[in-house]
């Protein structure tokens, strides 16, 4: 029912004026903010270099024991992509659900899973557009390293591909449309900036320099949920739906 001011709130979404989303409540005063990002990155980027010198003698030097060190070397940076937001949550905040916008209902559910789809389609159409372009046949550094290495296990190909499905969208949402996202969102940065500079960031993050385009597309239909939703559930979501056909197709190597 719209209030006296004419708006009208679904899911705690301001639907015509005003702030874009409606705040958690709080109990204290948040103290994090964009060097919790900047630190969540670095963070990311020095546990991926180490991982290269300190997982691999940690396996043994055979083809299981290499597929394993891969998997490990894949999420040994998820200790500061969501480890660093939910600690800075937790210790400076009201906590991760509360200022991480974890919480998701059943509508925003929908919305996240609807966006997902439009997200993997875009991202379809921009890898046939790209392959025609450059002449070269485009696949993730996951899928890649996969079929070179997880593969020689079928227990470590079944983690990675779970990891995949699941792990990744967790850990990656709540540090771009959680943290990122949140810490803009607070600094009365406009959605549509929100939704550009996470999504921007999300694509450079990936070091992926042919699939770009695609990694963009899919980050602004991420932003664009977040924003519309206030929920990062929902965008935890739509990255699932995203990553679950190459999740499946990562099972199917030999």
């Amino acid at each position: 029912m719209a209030t006296a001011h004419g708006l009208a709130r679904d899911g705690g979404v301001q639907r015509a004026g005003g702030p874009l989303s409606t705040p958690e409540p709080t109990t204290r005063a948040v103290r994090w903010g964009l060097g919790d990002v900047a630190i969540t990155f670095g963070l990311t980027l020095l546990l991926g270099l180490a991982s290269v010198l300190l997982v691999t003698p940690l396996f043994p030097d055979t083809a299981d024991g290499k597929a394993w060190a891969s998997v490990a070397m894949l999420m040994l940076p998820w200790l500061g992509l969501a480890g660093w937001p939910l600690l800075a949550t937790a210790t400076r905040g009201n906590g991760p659900v509360a200022d991480l916008r974890l919480r998701v209902t059943w509508r925003q559910a929908g919305v996240g899973v609807g966006g997902g789809i439009v997200a993997y389609l875009a991202a379809w159409g921009i890898a046939i557009l790209t392959e025609k372009i450059s002449g070269h046949t485009l696949s993730s550094a996951v899928g890649n390293i996969a079929q070179d290495t997880t593969s020689a296990s079928r227990a470590a190909l079944t983690v990675l591909a779970l990891s995949a499905a699941v792990g990744a969208p967790i850990v990656e949402e709540i540090a771009f449309r959680g943290l990122f996202y949140g810490a803009l969102e607070r600094r009365a940065i406009p959605a549509l900036s929100a939704v550009v500079g996470t999504g921007t960031a999300f694509a450079l993050f990936h070091f992926e320099p042919l699939r770009f385009a695609l990694l963009l597309a899919i980050g602004l239909v991420l932003g664009t949920v977040r924003a519309r939703t206030g929920s990062t559930g929902a965008s935890i979501l739509t990255h699932m739906t995203v990553n679950l056909p190459g999740a499946l197709a990562l099972l199917a190597l030999r």
